[in-house]
């Protein structure tokens, strides 16, 4: 599976739309599919703040339907960034659990992320941990979004 998505964030709000590519799996019906992606933040962009997630773009996608919760720093790259909050999982059927996501800088442009989810909505319990990266494009170690205004 894979996803990309575009994100805009201003100070206070931030927009999100892609698409997530998903092979076969049973609970797709048959062959592989395209479904959207779509992220949206209310609160400030620097500090803590209201996320949801449509198949958010993680390794976990294929089992991350969409989340609701507490995110923390969306736009700047040179400190730690996450998520914690309630996420319908898929895998057969869709129950609802827990997930979370840390990335810590670790170069100008590289990040290592942390993300994992638990359920025990399907009669047995289901946790999962992934461990990835995040590549950085566009200018300078300490950028931020072109798109977040100043303070006044």
């Amino acid at each position: 599976f894979g996803a990309a998505q575009l994100r805009l964030d201003w100070r206070y709000v931030g927009v999100g739309a892609g698409g997530a590519f998903m092979p076969s799996f049973d609970q797709f019906d048959s062959g592989t599919a395209v479904w959207p992606s779509a992220y949206v933040r209310a609160g400030s962009a620097e500090s803590v703040h209201l996320r949801a997630d449509m198949f958010p773009v993680s390794a976990l996608s294929s089992q991350q339907v969409a989340r609701l919760g507490l995110g923390y720093n969306a736009v700047a790259r040179d400190r730690p960034s996450g998520f914690v909050g309630v996420a319908a999982l898929g895998g057969g059927e869709t129950s609802t659990g827990i997930a979370g996501e840390l990335t810590v800088p670790l170069h100008d442009r590289f990040a290592l992320r942390l993300q994992g989810h638990y359920s025990g909505g399907h009669g047995y319990p289901v946790a999962a941990l992934a461990v990835g990266g995040r590549l950085l494009f566009g200018s300078g170690p300490h950028a931020r979004s072109s798109a977040v205004l100043p303070a006044r």
